[in-house]
């Protein structure tokens, strides 16, 4: 392969690992959890960082110290699973190549290889 044609693969690859990239984090920006109470809901990024803690009000009222913070622990660790969960299984639809879940039209062009 003559050296510009190497070069213009290699764009187009990158373009559109770049494409696929960006729509991955797209697909992340949506991701939704169900939570595990209405009593404690915890919000995280997409970079899986705390960034809101929502407590009931009356919970107090409802459970102990202790029963609230386990509830607490068990919020946190199940919204942080599903975050984790479900990223993983974008980053294999759209990144991994190699992996069963990758989707190669889900931008809904052919995928782009790496020229050899």
């Amino acid at each position: 392969m003559a050296d510009d044609e190497f070069v213009r693969r290699f764009e187009a690859h990158l373009a559109h690992q770049r494409a696929r990239h960006a729509a991955w984090q797209l697909a992340i920006e949506d991701i939704t959890i169900t939570p595990l109470s209405r009593d404690v809901v915890p919000v995280f990024d997409t970079d899986a960082m705390l960034v809101q803690l929502y407590i009931e009000p009356t919970v107090m009222t409802r459970y102990t110290h202790t029963e609230l913070e386990e509830l607490i622990t068990r919020s946190l660790q199940h919204t942080r699973d599903q975050m984790k969960t479900q990223i993983s299984e974008l980053f294999a639809k759209y990144l991994a190549p190699g992996d069963p879940l990758f989707e190669p039209h889900i931008l809904g062009t052919p995928y782009v290889e790496l020229p050899e």
